[in-house]
């Protein structure tokens, strides 16, 4: 069974193309089952909170989570 990754990008209202190209890019060409998750809640800490929430929920092996900064 293949490993999975939740990949969580904080998201306020916009995201970079180059990086949601590379990170399509990757997931099109990863050995893990991989899920993109764009929580869009304000304030941002809101966001953080749901993200643990969902990866604990649906038991996912890993967890990427990038942020702005």
């Amino acid at each position: 069974m293949k490993k999975s990754v939740l990949i969580a990008i904080l998201n306020q209202g916009s995201i970079n193309s180059f990086l949601a190209n590379n990170i399509y890019s990757w997931i099109f060409n990863s050995p893990y089952y991989c899920r993109l998750y764009y929580p869009s809640a304000r304030p941002i800490s809101n966001n953080r909170a749901k993200i643990v929430q969902e990866f604990l929920k649906e038991k996912w092996d890993y967890l990427l989570m990038i942020d702005g900064d």
